[in-house]
């Protein structure tokens, strides 16, 4: 189901959505995101020597915009359903249910990050946007501005 269909997003907890922020990354078919990271690619792979130690055997790590659930609702005029804490979210079989339910709270807890670090168990900002700086001065697309208005 996308974000346009729905008629509400729901959220756990009681009237907040978490401690952290959830780090979205959009990238739906035909979505305008696509652009910024086929032009990350191409900048990356024709600015950067391929041996460079910039490049190899890393992972690059890039981030565009930081953004919540309560912000992503707002851009598509949905409404907020809040879960109680230890409640799933609603879904069509207890499957898919516990799925959102585990993928929402490990996103509120920011381990859906690009900065999340999986050894220390952390959010590190630093680690999120680290290969952002292969693009100096590059400006990576909002929701907002790829959302079409109605």
């Amino acid at each position: 189901m996308s974000p346009t269909s729905a008629k509400s997003i729901a959220i756990i907890g009681a009237s907040t959505i978490g401690t952290h922020i959830l780090r979205a990354f959009l990238a739906l078919p035909n979505h305008p995101k696509l652009t910024d990271i086929g032009g990350y690619v191409a900048h990356v792979l024709t600015n950067c020597p391929l041996t460079s130690p910039e490049l190899v055997n890393r992972s690059l790590r890039i981030e565009g915009q930081s953004i919540t659930l309560t912000e992503i609702a707002a851009i598509y005029g949905k409404r907020i359903v809040y879960v109680p804490d230890g409640g799933q979210i609603p879904a069509v079989s207890a499957e898919e249910a516990y799925m959102k339910t585990e993928l929402q709270t490990a996103a509120q807890d920011g381990q859906l990050s690009n900065g999340w670090d999986r050894k220390s168990g952390m959010y590190s900002p630093e680690l999120a946007p680290s290969a952002n700086r292969l693009w100096p001065g590059h400006v990576w697309q909002t929701l907002e501005s790829t959302v079409e208005k109605k």
